[in-house]
């Protein structure tokens, strides 16, 4: 009986996933259809990449870390700076 539960178990693991597969939206490809993307302008992929680029940055808030943390990263970054950096092709 042991088996079956664990089959359930996946059956229901296997079920979210593809629910929420289903329900993706794309971040940049436009799923509207000719008439409604007509009407608003008939905005180009590169056009609409540009504004997301543009509004995520905008609305970009640097997540939180710890200020130890901080400090070790800057030091490390001046460190490695001081050391001359990885190549770089610019």
């Amino acid at each position: 009986m042991l088996w079956f539960t664990r089959a359930a178990s996946w059956a229901a693991v296997i079920n979210v996933l593809a629910t929420a597969l289903a329900f993706y939206a794309p971040i940049l490809s436009d799923w509207r259809n000719y008439e409604t993307w007509s009407e608003a302008g008939s905005p180009t992929a590169i056009e609409r990449a540009n504004r997301i680029w543009k509004e995520r940055l905008a609305t970009y808030e640097e997540p939180p870390m710890d200020p130890s943390i901080r400090e070790e990263l800057d030091a490390f970054v001046a460190k490695r700076r001081a050391e001359g950096g990885a190549p770089t092709d610019f």
